[in-house]
């Protein structure tokens, strides 16, 4: 539930049997009148009677958070899932990712024009505004029909060097 009323907000009353303990719980029906707001949802995952807390980790969690300027969702990891994922819209700061437990993560800075991907064996392809770069420590490898370059400058770094082909010479110098 919404962490707090507002003025005018209608709620629905609940009694506990014959007691004078009450409950209320909001009726949806005054939405309009809420300004910044946290609200959070969480579902157990959990087999473990003995458990009194949901968090982050037991349950799938989900925040909406005006606060912050953040939507959260989070899958847990204790039932023999094989990762635990978190996703998060940080609107406010203008950035998007998408992580999990092992070290992979996706991200999107807006404002900053970067996209990111990692994976956990520390392979990226990052666009970083005019750059694009990529690396792995095994191989960078592209498959297609044609593979065309234009550029002013080539340069190649490599301790040994291989081309084949059918067809066409190689051109050095002008």
């Amino acid at each position: 539930f919404p962490s707090h009323d507002r003025s005018g907000e209608e709620v629905q009353l609940w009694r506990v049997g014959d007691t004078d303990q009450y409950y209320w719980e909001i009726m949806g029906l005054g939405n309009h009148l809420r300004r910044k707001d946290i609200i959070l949802i969480a579902v157990s995952n959990t087999r473990d009677e003995s458990t009194t807390e949901l968090t982050s980790k037991n349950s799938v969690f989900f925040e909406l958070n005006t606060v912050d300027k953040h939507i959260t969702l989070s899958t847990p990891e204790n039932d023999g899932e094989k990762c635990r994922y978190v996703i998060q819209l940080n609107y406010g700061d203008a950035n998007f990712s998408l992580s999990d437990t092992i070290g992979n993560s996706i991200v999107m800075d807006s404002v900053n024009e970067l996209i990111q991907m990692r994976n956990s064996s520390d392979s990226f392809i990052k666009l970083d505004k005019f750059e694009i770069i990529g690396e792995s420590t095994e191989a960078i490898k592209f498959k297609t029909k044609l593979f065309d370059i234009q550029t002013e400058t080539f340069n190649v770094g490599s301790a040994t060097t291989k081309m084949t082909g059918n067809d066409g010479p190689i051109v050095t110098g002008k």
